[in-house]
Parts: C-alpha cells; sequence; structure tokens
C-alpha cells in the first residue's frame, strides 16, 4: 500500500490466512409417488479479510498529525443453517413446496468506530471504521411456495416468507454516543439490517404455439416485501 497522498512514501505490509471446513448432511424420505419430506444440517463460513485504513494519528508529544495506515484484520464468520421441509403434487395439478429454517449465525463482522491506533494506542484525527466480529444472530423463518397448472396453457404459481432475524450478543461501540438508542453500545435483540419480515410474490401466465417451431407466452408478476432497516 503505497500513501503517496498524504505524505512521504510508505509501504505497509500485512497479511492474513484463513482456513476453514465446511459441509452438507441432508435425510430424504419418499412418503409415497407424490409426497417427499426432508432434513439437512449444513455449515458454512464466510472468509475474514485485512482491511488498510488511512487515518491522521496525533503525536502524543508534540500533538502534530502523522499519516499513517491503520492495519484492520478480522476473522470469518461461521453459520449452521438447520432445514426441514417437504415436496409434493396435489390433484396432478399443484405442486408444492414448503420449509422451515433455523440458522445459527455466529462472529459477524459489524463496523465499529476506532478513536485511538490499535498498536500504538495514540489518538485519531478522527475515528475510523474497522471491521470487528462483534456479534451474533438467530434466524428462524418459514418458506411456502406452489404451481397451478389451471389448463394446459394457464399456469398460476406464488410464494410467501417468513422471517425472524435477530442480533444476540451484538456491540456497537459508536452507539454510545446515541444514549437513548443503545446506552451501552450493546445492540443484541435488535432486527439484522436489510432483513425483511415478509415477502411474498404471485405469478400468471400464459402461453401459446405459434406455427410448429414457435410459442408466444405472456406474463404478469406482482412482489411484495415488508419495511427493512
Amino acid at each position: 500500500f503505497d500513501l503517496r497522498a498524504t505524505g512521504p512514501a510508505e509501504v505497509v505490509k500485512a497479511s492474513a490466512r484463513f482456513d476453514s471446513l465446511i459441509g452438507r448432511v441432508g435425510l430424504r424420505f419418499k412418503v409415497n409417488d407424490d409426497w417427499m419430506i426432508y432434513s439437512s444440517v449444513a455449515e458454512g463460513e464466510k472468509p475474514g479479510g485485512l482491511r488498510l485504513v488511512n487515518a491522521n494519528v496525533i503525536d502524543p508529544n508534540t500533538g502534530e498529525l502523522i499519516p499513517s495506515v491503520l492495519v484492520n484484520p478480522f476473522e470469518l464468520e461461521k453459520l449452521t443453517a438447520y432445514e426441514l421441509g417437504a415436496k409434493g403434487v396435489l390433484f396432478d395439478r399443484l405442486s408444492i413446496d414448503a420449509a422451515v429454517f433455523y440458522n445459527d449465525w455466529r462472529d459477524i463482522v459489524l463496523r465499529q468506530l476506532q478513536e485511538t491506533d490499535p498498536e500504538t494506542g495514540n489518538l485519531l484525527e478522527q475515528p475510523v471504521g474497522f471491521n470487528v466480529n462483534a456479534g451474533s444472530a438467530r434466524v428462524l423463518g418459514l418458506e411456502l411456495s406452489a404451481t397451478l397448472q389451471i389448463t394446459d396453457r394457464w399456469r398460476a404459481s406464488g410464494s410467501a416468507g417468513w422471517v425472524d432475524a435477530e442480533l444476540r450478543d451484538a456491540a456497537q461501540d459508536q452507539f454510545e454516543n446515541y444514549p437513548t438508542f443503545a446506552p451501552t453500545g450493546d445492540v443484541s435483540g435488535n432486527k439484522l439490517l436489510r432483513q425483511p419480515e415478509w415477502d411474498a410474490s404471485a405469478s400468471l401466465s400464459y402461453d401459446r404455439e405459434f406455427g410448429s417451431d414457435w410459442k408466444w407466452y405472456a406474463r404478469g408478476d406482482v412482489t411484495y416485501q415488508s419495511g427493512v432497516y
């Protein structure tokens, strides 16, 4: 990293290594020719990372600003996913897929404000954002989808999902500056960012042959998603 824009040339070298072993185990049981139930447990990981952050460090002796590059390593995130579901067909025209799932998400990377150089402890001119493994979450959800072949040419489909996604043991230090929200910076119990509680969709389509080699179709779709943080 060549820091030429804010001071003398400085080369900062940093490295990080992440190893992971992931996998999935599933069971499937065929109830009859039309229905099947299944379950699975999967382990997933999101690699960690390494960021180099530009910042001005205050010299404790002179008060001068020293252009610096701060090294911000963070560990990988881990998730264990459990799922139980069923797939089947009714009346030879209606296919149904339903599932319930639970995700145990650990070591979530949350952005934290850093006010000091993590190596020297010297104050920074202004806080900078660091990636920190500072939380965990649990995600419980239900999903249902269905497709109905109304006639040979008309088909309708729809889906709906509900998710309860909540942070656990999560800290956002900068929220200490907003005491009416999180006086200690503890944001446990809050909803996950960008995760809607409800979503749904529906579609209706029609197709027909056009000559011997062509087919035309028309389709309309509607979708819904509840608010997110």
